[in-house]
């Protein structure tokens, strides 16, 4: 929030600009042992769909990124071992995650469509992941 607060009021007096919210498919699926992240995700949503309605009067656009499993260094720091060997398996069971190279291509794709137009939200998986 400290980054829209940053930006907005310059983006509202030029009539334009792009805020990209980075969440995750965890902001769409509650899964066990992520509680407190699936909340945090949950509220980049909320928090998107009412700043996006707040700023197209102003020809600003809200973008909502949701990846899936994506190849980087996420989990480096996560403590709790169950959680972790449950990720691991599960990227294992779908063959392994997508490149981060996939999604930034994405989120530029969006970003160069014209002003008037918006990808209200982008959510990409590996394809063998179900959800």
């Amino acid at each position: 929030m400290n980054s829209v607060h940053a930006v907005l009021n310059g983006m509202i007096a030029r009539k334009t600009g792009t805020l990209m919210m980075m969440s995750s498919i965890a902001g769409r699926k509650v899964y066990p042992d992520h509680t407190v992240y699936c909340g945090t995700k949950y509220f980049v949503h909320a928090i998107s769909e009412s700043l996006r309605a707040y700023l197209a009067p102003h020809d600003v656009r809200v973008i909502v990124l949701s990846p899936g499993i994506i190849d980087t260094e996420v989990l480096d720091h996560v403590k709790d071992e169950k959680t972790l060997a449950n990720y691991k398996a599960n990227k294992a069971a779908i063959g392994g995650g997508i490149s981060a190279d996939i999604v930034a291509q994405l989120i530029l794709d969006a970003y160069q469509l014209p002003q008037r137009a918006i990808v209200q939200e982008i959510v990409i998986t590996p394809t063998r992941q179900t959800y």
